[in-house]
């Protein structure tokens, strides 16, 4: 393969460069052996033709994680610079997003029972935590083909599409963590006790959950990158589920104050078991059903190696067919579906 990589390509930090050799090999791309990519210039995104196993392609896009992660930071500082306020908004959009949730379910318009009494406000914002993870990476995934078009002229194993195109959902996550552990502190100084479990063994448990809701967002987002790139209709339909998804996850209330017939509902949902894991380390509130556990680990791996099999498979296809550039979606900037 003869390589047709620039000398240097941004890295995500302005006027800063990388060289293309530092990433690569002296020689370019040229030296790593040939793997599905996508070359992002001015016109339409173009994908090679080729389709390895899902495991194959796990073991070609770690072997090009620099040049991976020199991408995700030019996507990211695109991202946050494309507004005059910059990283501003992701902080407004998150603190309000968390806060209008806490208001309307916390008693201004329903009262959720929080167990133990604790405040709302944090009972929510660890269930938004884990929700918003998946759901704003996943988003974010989804528009992958449109990101890489930061970068122009450079092989990029196709898996890295959609996490690459996460980079600004992912910022907004550790945005919202940020937040709770803000709240936390507040309600320890003010009210003397500590909404946190300090257990090393209860916090590997809520980053077990957070891990498998970031496992279920670029399962779906690489269903939905090769989608979104051939039709735009693929984020409407997005927008009517979402919602729906949301209230038949445990997010803004616990689990067992659903009935017998909604419970099991609910923890046939493939986020549950993640979103009960995340309160258990960090609260030490709800609880992790068997059933819910089984159904999504099955669920999520079932989806996160099925989008590995897709978009290698037909995500070349679905990209070629890209209709140009949508204003519409140019002026969404993904955090609300």
């Amino acid at each position: 393969m003869t390589s047709t990589t620039p000398d240097r390509i941004p890295d995500g930090h302005g006027q800063r460069t990388a060289r293309v050799a530092d990433l690569f090999g002296e020689h370019g791309a040229a030296d790593v052996e040939f793997v599905p990519f996508v070359v992002a210039g001015s016109g339409p995104v173009a994908v090679s033709d080729y389709h390895p196993l899902p495991f194959r392609a796990l073991v070609e896009a770690w072997r090009y994680r620099k040049v991976g992660w020199t991408v995700f930071r030019s996507v990211l500082w695109a991202k946050l610079t494309q507004a005059r306020l910059g990283p501003t908004w992701i902080v407004i959009q998150s603190f309000a997003s968390m806060v209008g949730f806490a208001f309307i379910f916390g008693g201004a318009i329903f009262s959720v029972r929080t167990p133990g009494g604790m405040p709302y406000i944090l009972y929510s914002m660890v269930g938004m935590m884990g929700w918003q993870l998946f759901q704003q990476t996943m988003y974010m995934s989804m528009r992958g083909f449109r990101a890489v078009k930061v970068v122009q002229d450079l092989p990029l194993p196709l898996l890295w599409v959609p996490i690459v195109g996460s980079a600004a959902g992912l910022v907004r996550s550790l945005v919202g963590m940020m937040f709770y552990v803000g709240f936390v502190l507040y309600f320890w100084i003010t009210g003397g006790t500590l909404y946190l479990q300090l257990s090393p063994r209860l916090l590997g448990i809520s980053a077990a959950g957070l891990g498998l809701c970031l496992m279920a967002a670029w399962g779906v987002g690489m269903w939905l990158a090769p989608l979104y790139a051939w039709a735009i209709d693929t984020r409407y339909v997005l927008r009517l589920a979402m919602p729906f998804w949301m209230f038949v996850t445990p997010v803004l209330y616990p689990l067992d104050q659903l009935g017998p017939h909604m419970r099991i509902l609910v923890q046939l949902n493939p986020l549950t078991a993640p979103i009960e894991m995340i309160k258990v380390g960090l609260l030490g509130t709800g609880s992790v059903h068997p059933l819910a556990l089984v159904v999504s680990l099955t669920l999520l791996t079932t989806i996160f190696f099925s989008g590995i099999w897709f978009i290698t498979r037909y995500g070349y296809r679905l990209a070629a067919l890209r209709k140009g550039v949508d204003s519409d979606d140019d002026q969404d900037d993904g955090m609300m579906l």
